[in-house]
C-alpha cells in the first residue's frame, strides 16, 4: 500500500520536533497514516537514543547501516518513510529498538498449545485430524 505524497512529519503538530521531542503531539487522525506517523516518530526517537548510547553519530550509524547520511537524517526527521527493514537493521546494529526485539526470544509453547499447533498443521497438510473419524466413500457394487 503505497502513498506517494505521504510524509510522516506532516502529521505532527511540530514537524521540527518529529523524531526528537518526547512531548511531540499528533492531532487525532482517522486512518492508518496518522498512526504510522506516530509509530515512526517513536522508532526515530528510539533509534536516536540508541545511537547516543553507543556513542555514535547519525553519520556513523548511516555508514554502518549502508545508506547515506542524508537519507538517514530524512528517515529520522520523518521526511522519508521508515520501513520494516530499517527497523530490523536498527535492532541488529543498535540493540532492541522494536517491540519484537524487546520481547526477547520466542517462548516455548505449552503442552496445550503444542497439541493445537500440531492439529492445525495436520489440517493444513490435508491429513485427517486424530479426533475426527475418517469418512470413506461408500463402496460401489
Amino acid at each position: 500500500m503505497a502513498y506517494s505524497k505521504y510524509v510522516p512529519a506532516h502529521y505532527a503538530h511540530s514537524k521540527w520536533m518529529f523524531g526528537r521531542g518526547r512531548k511531540t503531539t499528533f492531532p487525532p487522525v482517522d486512518g492508518p497514516l496518522g498512526w504510522a506517523s506516530e509509530m515512526q516518530h517513536l522508532y526515530a526517537m528510539r533509534i536516536r537514543d540508541a545511537i547516543a548510547q553507543k556513542g555514535w553519530t547519525v553519520v556513523v550509524y548511516a555508514e554502518k547501516a549502508g545508506c547515506t547520511a542524508d537519507h538517514m537524517f530524512k528517515l529520522l526527521r520523518g521526511e522519508a518513510i521508515l520501513k520494516l527493514e530499517d527497523i530490523a537493521l536498527a535492532d541488529q546494529l543498535l540493540g532492541p529498538v522494536s517491540e519484537f526485539a524487546r520481547a526477547g526470544p520466542p517462548r516455548t509453547p505449552t503442552a496445550e498449545e503444542e497439541i493445537l499447533l500440531n492439529a492445525a498443521e495436520q489440517i493444513r497438510s490435508g491429513s485427517p485430524a486424530p479426533w475426527r473419524p475418517q469418512k470413506f466413500p461408500p463402496k460401489r457394487t
